[in-house]
């Protein structure tokens, strides 16, 4: 059964530059490297703005089930593509906290 994982956070406006050529970067990689990584189903990503100038991005990793996500999530710190990238990530985007799929679901943004 698969096993998702939402991650939420907001940049701010004048970084969203930088954070879209890193997400393309992050795709790019992640389907470069799939056959290292088999435990990952499909990475997505999407935006919506928000007032304030700030915008909302949600990361969607879905995993093959519980022991690939922690087998994925333990390669962050054994594999260098993946260490460098989440170090490019997190330059810009805080360490956002962790939520739920049905969170994910209750936002408003995303069923409209």
């Amino acid at each position: 059964m698969s096993v998702y994982l939402v991650e939420t956070y907001l940049v701010q406006k004048s970084r969203v530059k930088e954070y879209t050529a890193v997400i393309r970067k992050i795709h790019k990689s992640l389907r470069r490297h799939s056959a290292e990584i088999p435990e990952l189903i499909s990475y997505k990503t999407f935006t919506v703005r928000t007032r304030g100038g700030r915008f909302k991005f949600t990361e969607l990793f879905e995993f093959t089930d519980s022991v690939g996500k922690e087998k994925f999530v333990s390669r962050f710190s054994e594999t260098g593509w993946l260490r460098t990238l989440g170090r490019s990530f997190h330059r810009i985007v805080r360490r956002p906290a962790s939520s739920t799929w049905e969170e994910f679901l209750k936002d408003m943004w995303f069923v409209r």
